[in-house]
């Protein structure tokens, strides 16, 4: 009888973060995989054609339990929504669950139960160990963290290579650029709704995604006025955020075309862009790792700075309009100067987070095994 193992994951991230794993578990065939999804997984699971359960929002406990009962281990992604499985079964299953982090932002909130206490699994898989070092400052054990990388990460290199220039100009042409014109790309993310929540209203980092947008959309009509320059603003939906709420941007009175849609793979969007702006979606730093200039734009942020490739040198931090105003100034109007410093985005797309992460799954396995 083969170990069975059980993928539990919610969030679009923490799915996006855990289906490479699952491909590998899948293709070495030394496991019985069964895959319990729910929300935003649900569509990460079909778009890369693995097999799954989808759960409904209303489980308790003890629906969490006799799902997990009968699994070996159980391989879990992370979430903050609310409803949030996986924590809760890291804490029913604490000795048999491998846990893996997709970002560096709101981490103790995927671990919190309700008395405000740390529910920590066996094992959880980190990106980097400034993550790490983070998360022990927090209160989490330094003995259940392990710096595996971000297997998500793992296919940037290959799409990167693969990627067309005559696929390019097709996405361009799409949203009007021709030959010298510009195209910027806006990684949206839901946080006016997501920081509304009660429990993470004290974490609210000063901005959101409306006062964000205006400030780009009026730092590029500034810009075009000046250098009378032609530009098209992509305003990209993230996979939780309803694209209704940014109907407004498409009406927008400006020398900026703007569309909103997400018709393309996200990368591909990104290569094809001469800019990505955000604030501090991992769509960024996809976008760092595969040579892409990136701005950061967090106007008036409380707190810590949450995207790593503001610190790495591989995206460009903003706070005010003057900053921003400067940087798109730079970014698009100068020859790119990248080279350098993708250097130090290698280790994050080596190819081999999702095999560390496969191998601590087969860790436990042999730790339960002997026991």
């Amino acid at each position: 009888m083969k170990p069975k193992v059980l993928v539990v994951t919610g969030d679009a991230g923490g799915a996006a973060a855990v289906a490479p794993v699952v491909k590998l578990l899948k293709a070495d065939g030394r496991v019985e995989l069964r895959s319990a999804v729910y929300r935003q997984a649900v569509e990460v699971w079909e778009r890369n054609g693995l097999d799954c359960e989808k759960l409904s929002d209303q489980l308790d406990d003890k629906d969490l339990f006799r799902l997990g009962a009968d699994a070996d281990v159980l391989l879990l992604g992370t979430s903050v929504n609310g409803v949030n499985y996986e924590r809760r079964l890291g804490a029913l299953f604490p000795d048999r669950s491998v846990a893996v982090l997709d970002f560096w932002s709101n981490i103790a909130p995927r671990f919190r139960a309700e008395n405000g206490q740390l529910a920590l699994p066996h094992r959880i898989c980190v990106m980097d160990e400034a993550a790490r070092d983070s998360m022990i400052e927090e209160g989490f054990d330094f003995v259940c963290l392990t710096v595996t990388g971000q297997p998500a990460f793992d296919r940037l290199a290959e799409v990167k290579s693969a990627f067309l220039p005559e696929e390019r100009e097709f996405i361009r042409n799409k949203y009007g650029v021709n030959g010298r014109d510009r195209l910027v790309l806006f990684a949206s993310q839901p946080l006016a709704e997501f920081y509304a929540r009660p429990e993470l209203r004290d974490h609210h980092p000063g901005y959101d995604q409306s006062t964000v947008l205006k400030k780009l959309l009026l730092g590029l009509d500034h810009l075009i006025d000046q250098r009378s320059l032609s530009i098209s603003l992509l305003v990209r939906p993230h996979p939780r955020e309803n694209p209704t709420t940014l109907a407004w941007v498409s009406e927008h009175i400006g020398p900026t075309r703007v569309f909103v849609g997400s018709d393309e793979d996200g990368i591909k969007g990104a290569l094809s862009a001469d800019l990505i702006c955000g604030m501090n979606t991992v769509m960024l730093a996809e976008a760092c790792f595969v040579g892409c200039r990136v701005i950061s734009i967090q106007p008036g942020l409380i707190g810590r700075d949450m995207l790593p490739t503001n610190d790495l040198g591989l995206s460009h931090l903003v706070r005010t309009d003057a900053e921003l105003n400067r940087a798109l100034e730079v970014n698009l109007l100068t020859p790119s100067s990248l080279n350098n410093v993708l250097q130090s985005a290698i280790k994050y797309i080596d190819g081999k987070a999702g095999r560390r992460v496969a191998d601590e799954v087969y860790r436990l396995l042999s730790v339960r095994k002997a026991q």
